[in-house]
């Protein structure tokens, strides 16, 4: 589970929902596999991994596969990203902010 001001981001299983006041429980993706980790990167959107992949959904919907391989831990701190893969250790991705660009949102 992961945060966002208002927001809260929840794995179930290979689903990825948003709960927000006024708004429910929303479906934002699903996956074949589980999700591993969720973690939230303000409003430029959320980070999440499965056994097969890195992802990143910006809000509003657009969602792009970042990496083929997927992390055992990811977290964003400031403008970081961390990323833990197992045998090549923590790998750190920055900024964050760049993805609401990269992802088809504001410029």
């Amino acid at each position: 589970m992961a945060g966002s001001g208002d927001r809260a981001y929840v794995a179930a299983g290979g689903a990825l929902l948003r709960v927000a006041p006024g708004d429910g429980t929303v479906l934002l993706f699903r996956s074949d596999e589980p999700i591993r980790a969720v973690a939230a990167a303000g409003d430029v959107g959320i980070f999440f991994t499965t056994a097969r992949g890195v992802f990143f959904l910006r809000e509003g919907g657009v969602s792009f596969r970042m990496l083929d391989e997927g992390a055992q831990d990811l977290q964003v701190r400031g403008d970081d990203l961390f990323l833990l893969f197992e045998g090549a250790g923590v790998v750190r991705g920055s900024p964050v902010s760049s993805f609401a660009t990269v992802a088809g949102g504001r410029s």
